[in-house]
């Protein structure tokens, strides 16, 4: 799973700063697995919500 982020501010149209995240989940073996499940739900919401 890959996230993309832009910070900045939009009624400037500035941008501060820009990130890509890649999420890569592996077994005891370095095998790739699937994300578990809740951490999938969290990073799919958007906009992220604040707890």
């Amino acid at each position: 799973m890959t996230i993309v982020a832009d910070v900045g501010e939009p009624e400037t149209g500035t941008v501060h700063a820009r990130a890509t995240t890649v999420l890569v989940c592996a077994d005891g073996n370095g095998r790739p697995i699937p994300l578990p499940e809740p951490l999938a739900r969290s990073v799919e919401r958007w906009p992220a919500e604040k707890r």
